[in-house]
């Protein structure tokens, strides 16, 4: 084969890839639709934002004057990393509260903005009631680098985790929020990095909740790490049993077991090995108790829901979590 048509062959292949990869995450879009009828997002609201590298700063973005509520500010904190300009919104009450505020920070799912998950579920009251701060960060492409998984991040190489912890620091120094209550969620991409990001910097959180995930890397916590694990079954991009699913398609590893995985971060936070179990509102509930440290560590299967953002029916996971954290 001539070097003409070798070169012609690999663009071919870099294209079919390209369709591939914008055709899974159409699927996975769609497969994320909060109650059948509205999908999550996907397109990112060009504004002209004063920006700021503290959560707590007071200026609103301009494109969401008229739609944000008076008693909130939203934000965006941006920073240069290795090169690379990142960005993460920020939702805070408008009101000086007596107290430094918790901070949730919240990872979004492979080809959906940190914009859209901030409206997957109800965050926005969500601040105004319980008064803490979110943290939406924004990856690049709408994807995370966790290695294994997922791109365009991981093919690119994208330093996400140089990211996270150089956010997380700055959040943590900030005199307004809370450090000793700093809690970390993610769906899906978002939820791979949780795990990744939890066993990374165990002593940052207070607790973390990944959603529709698994520990693809099989790491383990430095030190015994309240989890909660919220995850639909079935679910086809990320199968709760574990193995090959949609996500299969942009991950070098398949997923392992979300009993298996939540099995393991109990056993490396010191819990009992044999976890409760209970059923209400149509979802089965694990338990692992007599943790270490007064961690906890809970299981939540949803039956019949797909890969999407548990808030509708009689389940809401944004109230599972925020009432996990302690926050409502």
């Amino acid at each position: 084969m001539s070097d003409d048509d070798q070169t012609k062959w690999i663009v071919v292949a870099v294209a079919l890839a390209s369709v591939a990869l914008v055709a899974f995450v159409v699927i996975l879009v769609q497969l994320s639709r909060d109650d059948g009828t509205t999908a999550v997002e996907t397109t990112t609201t060009t504004s002209t934002t004063t920006t700021t590298t503290s959560p707590t700063a007071t200026t609103e973005p301009a494109a969401t004057t008229t739609t944000e509520r008076p008693d909130l500010v939203v934000d965006r904190i941006e920073m240069n990393v290795a090169g690379t300009q990142r960005t993460a919104l920020t939702i805070v009450p408008s009101a000086p509260g007596d107290s430094p505020l918790p901070v949730v920070v919240v990872l979004h799912g492979l080809g959906v903005n940190a914009t859209s998950m901030s409206r997957a579920a109800d965050w926005r009251d969500a601040v105004a009631t319980h008064r803490f701060a979110a943290v939406f960060p924004q990856g690049i492409a709408d994807s995370w680098n966790l290695g294994p998984c997922c791109p365009p991040a991981s093919v690119a190489g994208v330093r996400d985790l140089d990211f996270l912890d150089e956010l997380i620091d700055g959040l943590v120094e900030d005199p307004a929020l809370d450090g000793d209550r700093l809690y970390l969620t993610g769906f899906s991409n978002g939820g791979l990095m949780v795990y990744e990001l939890a066993c990374r910097r165990s002593g940052s959180f207070a607790a973390v909740a990944p959603m529709a995930a698994s520990n693809l890397t099989g790491c383990s916590p430095s030190r015994p790490l309240s989890l909660l694990h919220q995850h639909a079954d079935p679910d086809p991009v990320v199968p709760y049993g574990g193995g090959l699913g949609l996500g299969s398609l942009v991950s070098v590893r398949p997923f392992p077991s979300v009993p298996g995985t939540v099995a393991s971060w109990a056993e490396a936070s010191g819990c009992a090995m044999d976890p409760v179990e209970s059923a209400d509102d149509d979802v089965q509930r694990f338990v692992w108790s007599d943790c270490a440290d007064g961690v906890e560590v809970e299981l939540v299967r949803v039956p019949g829901r797909g890969h999407q953002w548990l808030n509708q029916g009689g389940y809401v996971s944004l109230d599972e979590l925020l009432d996990f954290f302690d926050l409502s």
